[in-house]
Order: structure tokens, then sequence, then C-alpha cells
């Protein structure tokens, strides 16, 4: 009206953001005293006060979507649980779903986090350690006191196991899987941290959990179950390597009883790969820790039990085909996707076998062997390249660092091995128990061994001063440089030197 006066707003009155108010007046966006013990706020009303021992660090800016938490879960989360949860949602599982269908990130482990509190510690936890990880290039995280992100999964896996041990003796049906999911996040943190021991002991008791289960008759779905039973053969193949650990292994049934495979959609595919790879890795980790005149006094079994191995993945590469020639049309990109995936560890893990018995003074063996390389390198180097786009770091089943790894160790031509360590390090993942910065040093450490080695051998002639420069620049990690000019080098030098 004429002669009013306009109405100025009112100023919100600015005040400092506290960073240690309590979860609850946090989740409520109200201020709080913080008082020890329990704040007014929260013993006025009634309400549980809860204090956490860490936080977040602030001021890293997200695209990522918010957690609409009153909505979707059944509890409310505080600022720095929905930025993880929005973490691992957003990021972690649907940079996987964009590859191919992962029946234990979407039906199984995101879909508990929104109805168990302990899954949605878990699922934080390991968002916490990959962010940190990432940070770190996907460096091995260990226990860095000064890591607020680490600090923060740590309190989060506490969490986590104190609402498990409350429903100890509970009648619920749901909490086995509960507790199997838990320990399965477990184990991926724990890994990612480089704690390969507590590692192994979360897959051993995680597998005692589900036979007992199972023994009294609770049922669980198949991924879940052969995930678990892969992981038990990985812990194994890794105390072997670590412990020396010598365990005799029985022969499965199915290996000499031709049991059909039968192939009518992906996931059968990824099923049956499964069960015989869980079979091809016990034998390879028996067959390295067995001495080599043991294998020598015993080569027609252990000759026999491989080729009954390798049969088994020539039926599966043949049903495989059938099925994909004749439901190729009708198949989705990430379908399309995961049988190329499958098609490729199929080639690890039959190189692997062919290893296990490996000749390497025989020429004709030699030069068989290196083909078998150069085919698992060039399907290594395919399947990195179909998944450039990816955002994912972290992917729960083995992919690709397993073939590049038994490239850059055991390739008896170095050209191939540098071009295996130039792709390892240009993959920063972890897969399954697989690191790619630990596999990527171990390799390089071998590869150093192997041309102290020829040093040894050649001297200080032309041929020992050309190792002695490789060494140099593997020390100095030039590993695009090595990989562009190795091969036109070692041709030039093919005169003088060896076995290459």
């Amino acid at each position: 009206m004429p002669g009013t006066e306009p109405i100025i707003p009112a100023r919100r009155r600015a005040y400092t953001r506290s960073k240690t108010g309590c979860r609850t007046c946090r989740a409520r966006r109200i201020r709080c005293d913080e008082l020890p013990g329990a704040c007014k706020n929260c013993t006025s009303t009634g309400r549980k006060c809860d204090y956490d021992l860490h936080r977040l660090p602030w001021g890293r800016q997200t695209t990522l979507p918010q957690v609409v938490c009153v909505q979707r879960h059944g509890w409310v989360l505080t600022s720095d649980e929905q930025r993880c949860f929005s973490y691992f949602q957003h990021r972690t599982v649907s940079s996987v779903a964009d590859l191919f269908d992962s029946p234990l990130w979407q039906s199984h482990i995101l879909r508990l986090s929104f109805t168990e509190p302990a899954v949605c510690h878990a699922v934080n936890m390991l968002s916490a350690i990959q962010q940190a990880a990432e940070t770190n290039g996907m460096r091995l995280t260990g226990a860095q006191a000064d890591d607020d992100h680490l600090k923060f999964a740590l309190e989060q896996s506490v969490r986590a196991s104190a609402l498990l041990r409350r429903r100890q003796g509970s009648n619920d049906p749901q909490l086995i899987h509960t507790v199997l999911i838990c320990c399965l996040l477990f184990v991926i943190g724990e890994h990612m941290r480089g704690n390969f021991d507590t590692t192994i002991v979360h897959v051993k008791h995680g597998v005692r959990i589900m036979r007992e289960a199972q023994a009294r008759g609770q049922r669980f779905d198949p991924a879940l179950v052969d995930y678990f039973h892969h992981l038990d053969m990985e812990a194994d193949l890794y105390w072997q390597t670590v412990h020396q650990d010598d365990t005799k292994r029985e022969e499965p049934d199915w290996v000499t009883r031709d049991y059909p495979i039968v192939i009518q959609s992906v996931a059968d595919a990824r099923v049956a790969f499964m069960k015989i790879s869980n079979h091809s890795i016990g034998f390879i980790g028996h067959a390295w820790q067995t001495p080599k005149a043991r294998i020598l006094a015993e080569y027609d079994a252990f000759w026999l039990a491989r080729q009954r191995i390798l049969s088994r993945y020539q039926q599966f590469t043949r049903v495989l085909n059938s099925f994909y020639q004749t439901r190729a049309h009708t198949l989705t990109s990430k379908e399309h996707r995961a049988v190329t995936m499958l098609r490729h560890l199929e080639v690890v893990q039959t190189v692997s076998l062919k290893l296990t018995l490996h000749d390497s003074s025989d020429a004709s063996d030699q030069a068989l062997i290196i083909t078998d390389f150069t085919t698992l390198l060039s399907s290594s180097l395919a399947v990195i390249s179909a998944l450039a786009r990816s955002t994912t770091t972290v992917i729960i089943e083995p992919l690709v660092l397993g073939g590049l790894h038994i490239v850059a160790t055991q390739c008896p031509d170095f050209t191939l091995r540098v071009q295996a360590l130039d792709a390892m390090h240009s993959w920063p993942h972890s897969e399954g128990l697989v690191n790619s910065e630990v596999w990527a040093a171990l390799a390089t450490e071998a590869l150093r061994a192997d041309l102290l080695r020829r040093i040894a051998q050649d001297g200080e002639n032309r041929t020992g001063q050309f190792w002695r420069f490789l060494i140099k620049e593997i020390e100095n990690q030039a590993w695009l440089l090595l990989s562009q000019f190795f091969t036109p080098v070692v041709h030039l030098m093919s005169i003088t030197v060896p076995d290459l």
C-alpha cells in the first residue's frame, strides 16, 4: 500500500556449525549443546544420545545424489553416513552394475543395506575405505593413524559388529544372511587395507557359518554360496603360499563323473564357470606347493587330474559358444559383456593349469607356452579396453589382474612381462582378494630377480649392461617407456640375448 514501509526479512543469525554434535542432533539438524555423556536435547525428549568418535573430513565436494534416509531407511543416518552410503550406492554399485549384472552387489548387499542397520554400517565402512584407497592410488591403506576416512571406517565396523552381537541367539531366519553379507563386506574392507591374515579369518568364519546353517537345512542363494566357496579356495591358496602349508586335496566327484553342463542363461554360465574354477584353483594351489620331486614321482596322477579339469573347461566353452550362437540376439549389452568376461577368465584358468606341469627345458613346450601367454595378455588388454570408461575400482570377483600377474611373473618373454606390468599399473583396482598395487609390486620384484640372474650369467658384457639398464628403469617405475622401446631393442639384441 502507498506509504507503507517495505518489510525487510530478518537475517538468519550466523553461527559456526558444530562438527562434534551428537548423532541424534545432527540427524535432526538442530544445534547440540554437546554435554558429556548425553546432551540436553536428547535427555529432555527421551532420545538416545550417542557421539561419533570420528568424522569425515569437511570441504570435499561431491556430485553424488543425497540419500533420502527417511523414505529408504528405517532409521536416521548422520550426514557422514549419508555421504558414505551415497558413494557406495551411486559409485560402487552403480559402476559395477553398468558393466554387468552382479547379484551379490545388487540383490544382496544393496537391498539388505536398506533394511539391516548392521549391513548399512558395514557398507559405510567399505565406502570410507574405498575413498581412502582411491585417494591413495589404490595402494593398501593399512592402519594410517591420521586418515579420517579410516578412523570413520573403523567406527562403522565397530557399530556393525555391536549390532550383530546384540542379535545373538535370535531365531530370526534373516540373521544368518545378514551376518554373511557383513562378513563379505569385512573381507573386502580388510583386504583393501592390507590386513591379509584378518581377511582369511573373516573368510573362514563366513564359510563355517554358512556350512553350519546349511547343515540345519537353511538355504542360500547359489551365487552367494558359490562366491564364499571361491573365496575359501583363494584363501587356502594364499595361506599355502605364505605359510608353506601343504594340505592334500581330494579330487572332486565331478572330475571323474562327467556331469553335463547346462547353460540356459548368462547366470547359468556364471555358476557353471565358478564351480569349475573353484576346483581348478584348488588343484593349482596344491601343485604349486608340492615339491618338484614328488610331482615327477607322481606325474601321471597330476597330469591326469589336470587334463580332466582342462577337459571340463573345454566342455564349458563348447556349451557357452552354443548358447551364445543361438541366444546372442536376445542378450543385453551387459550380458554380452559378461560372456566376454567368462571367456577371458577361462583363458586365465587354462593357462594357469598348463603352467603347473610346464617343462621349461623343453623347447617345443616353451614355444607353445609363449603362445598361450600372448593370447592371455591380448585377452587381458582387450578387457581393460572394454572397461576403460568404468569408474569402479572395487570388483568383488576376479577379472584381469590374475591373468596379468601370470604373464608378468612367469612368461619367459621379457617383452610380454613388461607390457603386462604396464597394464597392471594402468588398472588400479581391487578384485576379490587381489590388489593391483600389491601384485604389481610382486611382479616387479620377480622381474628384477630374473634380470639379476641374467646379469650373473652374462657378467659385464654388452648384454649384462643392458640388463642393468633395465633394472634401473624398473626401479624408476618407467613402465610406459619400457613397454614402448623394449620390443625393438630386444629384437636388435636378439643375436646376443638368449631365450628371448
